[in-house]
């Protein structure tokens, strides 16, 4: 049964039971003991006489920052080291913004956890799934190249199967030497994401011999907020929802937006067709970002929602924007805006505030609203307290957007060819098809996807089913591939699409009109909207925004082996079918290096174990107990083993697996290292060093 909504006469009616409750304790204890355990607020107003709660009372309360802190000094004069973390996936009920909802949380916190590491770190994540009703869930690390550890990528269907409920997944890599800025991880499994399953991840520079960031752009502080907006009903609901003929085709629009997974929903906006249980949180309440004082500020943004782009407005403040995506450098002019940042980008900006600093206003894009929601304030206040002063006014209206996303450029000149060896061309659209009952269905080119039941890393291309479009490109070592990617697309509304593995140049966006501006150059002369690819400063990211009937050009060196997804980050989209992948490789029929190797140590070894890891590439397999006991393989197999398989790189790992089974390391650590870490337990030596380390 629901809980009808509490009005704003909430507010009035707590001030007033705190008053007698303070009234009354002041009238029957001993005020000397009580002052000893009242907070510093009350007991100020027993040293001054008082016996009501004034504005004055409140404001000398430290604000809780809104805007998450971070230590980058901790991490960018260190050595790159080992990070090792212990998560448990759990759900429960919360009010991120007074409107109580079901979670996700993890280590009982929402939203998960910040990490914060250096180029360089290794990052070792072992996640219990403890959800209830058989949910399976996985972990993506959105933005990062998993360079040697495709497995660890967290794509269910295309990486791993889900983390069965009640099971236990070890995430374990390296974060590349050469990346850094602002990431983030999430649910890659079903629309969990929606609900609150991710967290920020942060990069740091190191600074070697060179000056920190925070020299180089001269800030006091720098903070992450992760923005999104926020549904009132449980995301698998809402999908269920989006998913028949009665939503025709048109995306849920979202109730409320959130801040590091905070907000204030006004409860009187709710309607009666779906009643909330919610709690009014007046402006008092609010936590607020906290600026110490006038001055420069770095703010990492990280648009964590699942459909509507975001647009931020700062009043008393010079904003320029810095970074985008991975810590790629960008020229901007400095505005009063930024925007739009759409679901999957990061955007780091340069906030100076002046002594006339007032609130931060976000504001949610409604091109992809296609019917109002009543229960959505479009526009959302986030206070800032400068100083000790909390300020609620609005920044004032502008006309123009002087950081505007869609047309940044590179701060430097890129170094790519004047044209791709390979072209493809492809075609996104959300349709509703008779044959399929009218259901909202996500299609590139002819295919709609859905996530294999076997990872396609486990499995034989030639087993693929009808569901999986992914071309193939050939990995050459000495001189990589430059690969073009046409996305057109066919509807109203932008489709922002990240890439796993890889970031790319922009080379050209175009919006259509009245028209589809659709582009194959194959075909066409010339590109809707005239001009040329930018091959002189284009833009480096990891998600890119197709815009409306219009058209986007990425282009990207294929140097990463592996199969890699290529998605809108829409989390509608993305469950409906509007996904592919690129497989770069030097073996079309084989993505993983899992099935060649097993059958190489089952050839040589001719024991159980080549079956486990054969079962496990397969996806059909579970390592158990008996399967890691001692005496598998006798020393002679381990050392020819070792031996014949010297010269691959995951053969070498399978043979320091081996050795670890034999020396009966355990389940747990084997289950940590197969396959990955090689260079580091090459021998059975240098295994048992890495596992007892961890």
């Amino acid at each position: 049964m629901h809980k009808i909504k509490v009005t704003h006469n909430r507010g009035l009616i707590r001030g007033v039971v705190v008053v007698l409750l303070v009234v009354f304790a002041i009238l029957a204890i001993d005020s000397t003991r009580l002052s000893d355990q009242l907070p510093d607020v009350i007991r100020q107003m027993l040293a001054d006489g008082s016996n009501k709660l004034s504005g004055s009372n409140l404001k000398s309360q430290p604000t809780p920052n809104l805007a998450t802190l971070l230590h980058p000094k901790e991490h960018i004069g260190r050595p790159p080291s080992i990070k090792t973390l212990h998560w448990t996936v759990t759900s429960d009920f919360r009010r991120p913004d007074g409107v109580n909802k079901k979670v996700y949380l993890i280590n009982g916190q929402f939203p998960g956890p910040l990490i914060e590491v250096r180029s360089g770190d290794m990052l070792v994540v072992q996640v219990e799934n403890a959800l209830a009703d058989g949910e399976g869930m996985s972990i993506h690390w959105h933005g990062l190249h998993q360079r040697g550890s495709l497995d660890m990528d967290g794509a269910v269907g295309y990486t791993q199967a889900p983390i069965p409920a009640g099971g236990n997944m070890t995430y374990d890599f390296k974060v590349s030497n050469d990346q850094h800025g602002t990431f983030w991880y999430h649910a890659h499994d079903q629309v969990q994401r929606g609900d609150g399953l991710y967290g920020g991840l942060i990069v740091h520079k190191p600074t070697l011999d060179v000056p920190s960031e925070q020299e180089s752009y001269e800030y006091e502080q720098e903070h992450v907020l992760m923005v999104g907006d926020w549904y009132h009903r449980q995301s698998r609901d809402v999908m269920a929802w989006y998913q028949t003929a009665a939503s025709f085709g048109n995306e849920p629009v979202p109730d409320s937006l959130l801040v590091n997974g905070q907000g204030a929903y006004n409860c009187s906006l709710s309607v009666v067709a779906r009643p909330i249980d919610c709690i009014q949180r007046s402006q008092v309440e609010q936590n607020a970002v906290v600026v110490p004082g006038p001055g420069r500020y770095r703010y990492r943004l990280i648009n964590v929602g699942t459909l509507a782009g975001l647009t931020f407005s700062f009043g008393g403040a010079a904003v320029t924007a810095i970074q985008v995506d991975g810590g790629h450098q960008i020229t901007m002019e400095s505005g009063s805006q930024v925007g739009i940042l759409h679901p999957g980008e990061r955007v780091d900006i340069l906030v100076d505030w002046s002594a006339e600093a007032s609130s931060i206003l976000i504001s949610l894009d409604e091109e992809s609203f296609r019917y109002p929601n009543p229960a959505l304030e479009v526009d959302h206040l986030i206070p800032v307290t400068l100083g000790s002063q909390k300020i609620f006014s609005a920044p004032p209206e502008t006309t123009s957007i002087a950081g505007n996303l869609s047309n940044v450029m590179a701060l430097t000149t890129a170094d790519i060819p004047p044209e791709a060896d390979e072209t493809f061309v492809v075609y996104v659209t959300s349709v509703k098809l008779a044959h399929l009952d009218n259901i909202p269905t996500g299609f590139i080119n002819h295919t709609t996807w859905k996530p294999a039941q076997i990872p396609l890393i486990s499995s034989l291309r030639s087993t693929w089913d009808e569901n999986q479009l992914v071309p193939f490109i050939p990995l050459v070592e000495s001189n990589p591939l430059w690969i073009d990617v046409v996305i057109n697309n066919l509807d109203d509304g932008s489709h922002p699409f990240h890439l796993h593995g890889n970031d790319f140049y922009i080379l050209r966006q175009n919006k259509g009109g009245s028209y589809w501006g659709s582009y194959n150059p194959f075909e066409d002369e010339e590109m809707p909207g005239g001009g040329a690819y930018n091959i002189l400063n284009p833009v480096v990211k990891d998600t890119v925004v197709i815009p409306s009937r219009g058209f986007a050009v990425i282009r990207f060196r294929a140097d990463n082996p592996g199969v890699w997804l290529f998605h809108c980050h829409v989390m509608w989209h993305l469950g409906s079918g509007m996904a592919m992948g690129l497989h770069v490789g030097n073996d079309k029929e084989h993505v993983g290096e899992w099935l060649k190797v097993a059958s190489k140590v089952l050839e040589l070894c001719n024991a159980s174990l080549a079956q486990v890891l054969l079962d496990n590439a397969l996806g059909i397999g579970v390592l158990e107990g008996q399967h890691a006991a001692a005496g598998v393989l006798d020393e002679d197999d381990l050392l020819r083993a070792e031996q014949l398989l010297r010269d691959d790189e995951r053969a070498q790992g399978v043979a320091c697996v081996a050795a670890g089974v034999a020396d009966d390391m355990g389940v747990a650590e084997l289950n940590a290292v197969r396959g990955r870490r090689v260079d580091a337990c090459v021998h059975a030596g240098d295994w048992r060093t890495h596992a007892r380390g961890q």
